[in-house]
């Protein structure tokens, strides 16, 4: 089996790999960001008597975590506990 791949879908292939790993780290970085605001919330809302920044928090906690670990398999325990 013969096969002819033109420089031109290589290099069509290598531009689409690096868009792809730019959007992921990306992805990445705002999930963190959406983490670290979210542990700020919580960690105010715990502390104040006003409770919607801890329900706040909790919503951007979950969406961080989402958003970064969305890009990467999951952690070895936490693929055991969901399976």
């Amino acid at each position: 089996m013969d096969v002819d791949v033109s420089a031109h879908e290589v290099e069509g292939r290598t531009k689409e790999a690096a868009w792809t790993s730019r959007l992921q780290g990306i992805q990445s970085f705002i999930g963190r960001a959406f983490i670290a605001i979210g542990l700020m919330l919580l960690t105010f809302g715990l502390v104040s008597i006003l409770g919607p920044f801890f329900g706040f928090g909790l919503v951007l906690l979950a969406a961080g975590v989402a958003l970064s670990w969305g890009t990467r398999p999951l952690p070895a325990w936490l693929a055991r506990i969901l399976n």
